[in-house]
């Protein structure tokens, strides 16, 4: 009889993927169910052990990079992470599936989430969420070799995919891992739960209550956009909005001469936008707003220049390892890798202290977990930031902004945002003030629409399967969302 493995107690390296995103990441994990003990690390780009996490109990222990240092810091009421599969409700589908050669057991989970007396066949109906295990008989017991999932909402506009690759599976605990002294002999106390990427995308907020939502919003018919299942129905989506809100950032409001601004606008338009990233599980979205408005504007400027030359693409990671904030009045930090940040704060940081100095995403690509700063890769010097812009709270100003390029914005996100499907977004529960916003994106445009009016096109970190293509159409009535409150631009030259 075929027999599954020990999803209790183990040890085994994990090759993590998200293929929609092209983010890979490698972790050790060693779990003791009985004990209520596990220990995980990651490996870096360059094979080096980051962000060791202990727990111990409900108690957890986390090495956080920090730059070029690391700082241990303790959590309590903190929950383990999942690794492995519990096969209690898979079902059993071949014992002779063949993957890259190897005679496999497959078992199955499907899990299905019916929107009742749909109206909206369009937008909404069946979403399926499944996933596929594999192991290889060994003996007595099967090894774990892939875990596949993935989810479709019905009408295929958004899709996730993660693949797991076991390595090195063994049932023999090795006791130093657990030793808190060892890891973290002296600690900082802190509210922070650190969260493996596994957690989010099997953690289950209530499916159920997320599908009641979608089906009010589109029988609202005040609300003049369409939402629709994805990858946020079971998890939410907390870990990718981290503002950190130490100070509004004094950024100077820069004069921009009284010009006609025209009817629409659309940077997506004029060659000058990349594609749209994918901050996965990190809460970085503050270094894609900064680095999506600056790589934007020096596209802008190198449009001007030549037609044929490439887009420039900067590195959000080193962002996350190279800027780490606190401000002298705060014991808070104002910027924190995948814990957060400001995005202001970053586009000053670049100006003042790197003197204008970046890395590019092919020198120093992105990653999605904090780890140390590679200074050596900011090589990039073609620009230089001659000043940095907050942008005046006025509908008015914010179009002048646009006419020379991308300006990034803060907006708030309540659950109706995550679900957004099509149309212009008008959500009277978004909220406006600085305190409120908690997410970080970019503002490529604007346009009109004839039945609803004006609107921004926003351009958001979640990848190219949310939303319409990664954008939003936002309101530009009563400031929904407080695309406003919070928008900055740098002015560049080129050298």
């Amino acid at each position: 009889a075929i027999q599954a493995f020990n999803y209790k107690n183990y040890q085994v390296v994990t090759h993590f993927q998200v293929p929609f995103s092209n983010n890979s990441q490698y972790y050790f994990a060693q779990n003791d169910a009985e004990g209520n003990r596990q220990y995980h690390h990651f490996y870096n780009f360059d094979n080096i052990i980051i962000d060791p996490t202990l727990f111990l109990d409900s108690e957890q222990y986390y090495k956080r990079v920090e730059k070029d240092k690391e700082v241990c810091i303790k959590t309590s009421k903190a929950e383990n992470a999942l690794f492995l599969p519990n096969l209690t409700k898979f079902e059993l589908v071949s014992t002779t599936a063949r993957i890259n050669g190897q005679k496999l057991t497959h078992y199955r989970l499907n899990s299905t989430y019916d929107a009742k007396n749909n109206k909206q066949a369009t937008f909404l109906g069946v979403a399926t969420y499944q996933q596929d295990f594999y192991c290889k008989q060994v003996s007595d017991q099967c090894v774990p070799v892939r875990w596949e999932i993935h989810g479709r909402s019905n009408f295929e506009s958004h899709q996730d995919y993660y693949l797991l690759e076991f390595q090195n599976y063994s049932t023999t605990l090795v006791e130093k891992y657990f030793n808190q002294k060892d890891l973290c002999p002296e600690f900082t106390e802190s509210s922070l739960k650190r969260q493996h990427p596994l957690d989010a995308v099997l953690e289950i907020t209530n499916a159920q209550s997320n599908m009641k939502l979608i089906n009010r919003i589109n029988n609202d018919k005040k609300l003049t956009f369409k939402a629709a299942p994805n990858k946020f129905l079971k998890r939410g989506a907390k870990n990718l909005y981290k503002i950190n809100r130490v100070h509004d950032p004094d950024l100077k409001e820069c004069d921009i001469k009284d010009q006609t601004v025209p009817k629409h606008l659309d940077w997506r338009t004029k060659g000058v936008i990349n594609y749209v990233k994918d901050q996965v599980f990190c809460g970085s979205c503050w270094t894609f707003a900064a680095a999506g408005m600056m790589e934007s504007r020096m596209n802008v400027l190198l449009q001007e220049q030549s037609k044929q030359q490439p887009k420039i693409r900067l590195s959000e990671q080193s962002i996350v390892d190279c800027f780490w904030d606190k401000h002298e009045a705060d014991t808070f930090l104002a910027s924190a890798g995948c814990e957060g940040g400001q995005q202001d704060y970053a586009i000053q940081w670049f100006q003042k202290e790197m003197k204008s100095k970046f890395a590019l995403e092919d020198d120093y690509p992105y990653y999605g977990q904090n780890d140390y700063c590679k200074p050596s890769r900011f090589t990039y010097d073609k620009f230089e930031i001659v000043d940095t812009c907050k942008v005046k709270r006025s509908v008015k100003e914010l179009k002048k902004a646009l006419q020379t390029g991308p300006v990034a914005v803060t907006v708030d996100v309540p659950e109706s945002f995550l679900f957004y499907a099509g149309g212009v977004y008008n959500d009277p529960l978004c909220q406006t003030d600085f305190q409120d916003l908690k997410h970080a994106v970019v503002a490529v445009g604007y346009g009109v629409d004839a039945e609803y009016g004006e609107y921004w096109i926003i351009r958001n970190s979640w990848s190219e399967y949310w939303g319409m293509d990664g954008y939003i159409y936002i309101s530009a009535k009563d400031n929904i969302c407080g695309v406003l409150t919070d928008s900055s631009y740098v002015v560049l030259k080129m050298k």
